[in-house]
């Protein structure tokens, strides 16, 4: 059994019709029947079937049909709006939103001038930047302290293990200062050694001299 499409008073339906209406008498006079999509129908008064056929409307249009009241009691008064679901019913629909005043196109910036943070910064800022910033150099890193020599050792194993460190500190320090002049040097484990028996012979040489001297 098909649905009946009821028409409520200032409702917009939208209906798909599939024929051009036949003639029927109804309980308050003749009325037309359409045959419309998704087992449906709908019986109309002629004056809607009128409206119809002056959009001369075929088989399988949507057609969107209101019935209008106006006034009250004696002088209510009853109309019918037939259009085309394309042409926006006047009834049941929200109104068009104002237009928007165009937005001005901004030209394609950089993507430097973007801000870290993703967002869009003072363009008056980036006008009126200096095109010739100053640059800050990076500041050479400190110099390592020239250790300063230990006092002389009461006996030989602290003097061995004094010239074995000093002869370690003077090695890092020539490393480091090479490296700056973009001359690469590196010691070896005997080479420690032979600076730290250096070291041991000066210092023999000073105690025989101050025996001498006495």
């Amino acid at each position: 059994m098909r649905e009946k499409i009821t028409f409520p008073i200032n409702v917009t339906r939208v209906v798909g019709i599939n024929d051009a209406g036949t003639l029927a008498p109804g309980l308050s006079g003749d009325e037309y029947q359409y045959i419309l999509h998704g087992e449906k129908i709908m019986w109309v008064p002629p004056e809607v079937h009128q409206l119809i056929t002056r959009l001369n409307a075929r088989g399988g249009e949507n057609l969107a049909i209101t019935k209008q009241a106006t006034g009250a009691g004696k002088d209510r008064r009853i109309t019918w709006l037939v259009q085309r679901v394309q042409d926006e019913p006047t009834a049941a629909t929200a109104p068009r939103p104002a237009p928007q005043p165009a937005r001005t196109a901004r030209p394609p910036q950089p993507a430097a001038a973007l801000a870290a943070d993703g967002t869009e910064p003072d363009w008056a800022d980036i006008h009126n930047a200096d095109p010739y910033p100053e640059v800050q150099l990076p500041t050479a890193p400190a110099r390592p302290a020239t250790p300063q020599p230990a006092p002389m050792p009461a006996t030989d194993a602290d003097a061995l293990l004094n010239a074995l460190c000093t002869a370690i500190d003077v090695a890092a320090l020539a490393q480091a200062h090479a490296a700056r002049r973009g001359y690469p040097l590196h010691f070896e484990a005997g080479d420690i050694r032979a600076l730290a028996s250096g070291l041991m012979i000066e210092r023999r040489d000073a105690r025989s001299y101050g025996r001498r001297a006495a």
